[in-house]
């Protein structure tokens, strides 16, 4: 392998996305020898789903390379789902107390459980159930793109670069759950504007309690399928709003519902403290710079600037003038609720927040692509070649001047060239390792202090004893019996005889 990789020096990936030659030559060049061939692989299915899943699968080997580890949301969730039946996760969830935070979900906790059931904590199989996740709701974008937008190039961008998207925590699972459920709801509602059929409405309802049940945030759907008519309108085909409204009041009396029940949870939202960074506050310099800071994960040209939001926006706006109707703007508000929770935390930005908003951010970005490529096209006089190096260039503008895709591209290349390290796996199996013998040679009991190497040491391995999750990883079922308390002063492990293992009673 290590003479394999010899043939391509860590300098070739240097030299394929990070040298950049003036006018993007280096790129320009290639893209216009192979343009013929590569337009035609486009204009083919399969090439373009094989396409969707590259990206998303050269994310999925990052997360192994890099030694993915469990992190401290992961450990409190694992406890959970060990020491919770599916029947009590849904009566703590629905209780007025909530079974995670203020959070009255259950449905990605009950596949975090069956995770569990089948894999107990091997970390790969949760990484994996998420990845699949993420294949089919970019499936879904992508099915929901070819409704609304006519362009196929533009839609493939726009799930491209959906794909990219970074799912650093195992507990997004309900992020992704969420995800799913919203984009079937979007899916089935723009299929009951095109066809009014009972059967695409009464699914519609369906996943949106599925989603409602996935995160809160989503009690704002309603007003999410409004704007989305909207645009329908606009952009699709004219509505009878009237009877929209009639449609649509099945969701509103459920959004209700559940404010009535929950809405406590709500009123308390700007009350919320912590260190943590979940302190929220209801200010508009907050929500810029959270907002900026969220459209720059996504949209890396914002660069965390007020001023470059500020233009965004704007442009928004002016497409939907140059238009004379409501286009992007709707979408733009549609991702502005679904984000809108985690723009109000004083001190917290969290890359999960945004997934599921962050499927209209894209819709309307390919739908803008697509609307000023076509509008700069058909004003080129001549075609031929001419056409050719504006669609190249347009192409590579989008890629790596708006999306910096070509660093993306080149961390992942350079990669391939270092040797794969499991510091995390390497502390967690010496502790564990450690911990079963002396279990096995009754050498644990109250009182002892069980000296850690620095390698034991890590920042997830101090997560992971803050939650006494870490009885989940030792083999022995005494292990339960006792706490393991971390002592970073000596660091050290002072052993508690209290049960680790510990039921809360509801």
């Amino acid at each position: 392998m290590n003479g394999f990789l010899n043939l391509f020096p860590p300098q070739t990936c240097y030299l394929l996305f990070g040298f950049k030659l003036p006018l993007y030559l280096n790129f320009f060049v290639l893209a216009l020898i192979f343009y013929k061939p590569f337009t035609w692989l486009l204009s083919k299915k399969y090439f373009r789903w094989f396409l969707i899943f590259l990206v998303p699968t050269i994310t999925l080997v990052q997360l192994f390379r890099n030694d993915f580890f469990f992190q401290s949301d992961d450990f409190a969730h694992l406890k959970i789902v060990a020491e919770y039946s599916f029947g009590e996760i849904f009566l703590k969830a629905m209780g007025p107390s909530g079974l995670w935070g203020f959070h009255h979900i259950f449905i990605g906790l009950w596949l975090f459980k069956l995770v569990f059931i089948f894999f107990g904590v091997n970390v790969e199989a949760y990484i994996i159930v998420n990845f699949l996740l993420h294949l089919i709701n970019l499936g879904l974008l992508f099915l929901i793109l070819s409704k609304i937008n006519k362009s196929s190039l533009f839609n493939l961008l726009g799930v491209l670069l959906m794909a990219g998207f970074y799912q650093s925590w195992i507990s997004s699972i309900w992020e992704l759950t969420t995800a799913f459920f919203v984009s079937l709801t979007v899916f089935l509602w723009l299929n009951w504007l095109a066809k009014p059929e009972r059967r695409f409405y009464l699914l519609s309802i369906f996943f949106f309690l599925l989603a409602l049940f996935s995160y809160e945030k989503t009690a704002l759907l309603p007003i999410v399928l409004l704007l989305i008519s909207l645009f329908y309108h606009y952009s699709i085909k004219k509505i009878n709003f009237k009877r929209l409204i009639l449609f649509l009041l099945t969701f509103f009396f459920i959004s209700f519902v559940h404010f009535l029940i929950y809405g406590r949870v709500y009123f308390g939202f700007f009350s919320l403290g912590g260190g943590d960074g979940y302190s929220s506050k209801l200010s508009l310099a907050i929500f810029l710079k959270n907002l900026s800071s969220y459209l720059s994960l996504s949209v890396p040209i914002i660069n965390f600037s007020v001023l470059r939001l500020g233009l965004l926006v704007f442009l928004l706006a002016c497409f939907d003038f140059w238009k004379k109707k409501l286009v992007l703007l709707p979408l733009f508000l549609a991702y502005l609720l679904l984000l809108s929770p985690a723009l109000f935390f004083e001190g917290k930005i969290a890359s999960y927040y945004g997934y599921t908003p962050s499927f209209f951010l894209f819709m309307l970005l390919a739908i803008l692509f697509t609307g000023v490529h076509s509008f700069l096209s058909q004003r080129l006089k001549k075609k031929g070649v001419l056409l050719k190096i504006f669609n190249i260039y347009f192409v590579i503008f989008v890629l790596l001047g708006i999306f910096n895709s070509d660093k993306f591209l080149m961390d992942n290349c350079f990669l391939i060239h270092y040797p794969w390290s499991n510091p995390h796996r390497v502390a967690l199996n010496s502790l564990s390792q450690k911990l079963d013998k002396m279990l096995q040679e009754g050498k644990i009991e109250e009182g002892v202090t069980i000296k850690l190497e620095e390698k034991e040491i890590t920042h997830e391995m101090e997560y992971l004893f803050g939650t006494n999750a870490l009885y989940l990883f030792l083999k022995e079922p005494t292990a339960r019996d006792f706490t393991f308390v971390f002592d970073e002063a000596r660091s050290a492990l002072l052993v508690e005889k209290s049960p680790s293992y510990r039921k809360i009673s509801f």
